[in-house]
């Protein structure tokens, strides 16, 4: 079988297909351009609002971390009042101490530090009765176990002995009262003043110091 020869390409017919190559090429470019000019439409439009939606979110979260760092701030600054608070220990001899109060409340820089209104601590003894003192405020330290007497402070060693002064210091965990302003005491061998007192060993021993004057009174016979 014999195969018919094509017959070669005449000028015009090589012109026809360069031409056609050259538009074909260009309409794959023009195609490209409009694709990457309806990219760039897109990204216009989107844009701004992109930009608008973070805006708004990073202006919502601002605003909602600074209320809430306020809320923890007001939080953080509201003090815990306590009703009729008790605490109760032991000395260094296993000696059992109480420390109430009408009301109190936590100071807001030292969480130990306790403001008291009406204080009373009572100390076990060796006798019947425990030794009490009293006073109008008071500040204990859950730390160093010191209860702060202060505005008429009054101390009963348990033994019928009575001390009233401005200021006292109950060391809770040694059982030791300490008197830092003057005091007036009574009790069954007469009355006595002094610029300051110590009552040891819960009430065992008694030092006076800072012009002590006595007033004893006679014992009554049997």
């Amino acid at each position: 079988m014999s195969q018919t020869a094509r017959p070669p390409l005449g000028p015009s017919s090589v012109l026809d297909a360069e031409r056609a190559r050259r538009m074909d090429a260009q309409a794959h470019v023009m195609e490209a351009w409009q694709r990457r000019s309806r990219l760039i439409h897109l990204w216009r439009r989107t844009l701004p609002a992109l930009m608008a939606a973070i805006l708004f979110g990073l202006g919502t979260w601002v605003v909602v971390k600074s209320a809430t760092a306020g809320r923890g701030s007001a939080q953080g600054d509201e003090q815990v009042r306590m009703l009729n608070p008790r605490f109760f220990g032991r000395d260094a001899q296993g000696r059992a101490y109480q420390v109430t109060a009408k009301d109190a409340t936590r100071d807001l820089h030292a969480a130990a530090r306790i403001h008291m209104t009406e204080p009373r601590v009572e100390l076990q003894t060796a006798g019947q009765r425990p030794a009490i003192a009293t006073a109008t405020t008071g500040d204990y330290d859950e730390n160093t176990r010191l209860l702060t007497l202060a505005g008429r402070a009054n101390v009963d060693d348990g033994k019928g002995n009575h001390f009233t002064s401005d200021k006292a210091v109950v060391d809770t965990e040694a059982g030791e009262v300490r008197g830092l302003s003057a005091i007036n005491g009574a009790g069954a061998l007469g009355r006595i003043t002094a610029s300051s007192y110590a009552v040891y060993d819960r009430g065992a021993r008694i030092v006076f110091t800072g012009g002590v004057h006595a007033h004893l009174q006679k014992s009554p016979r049997p």
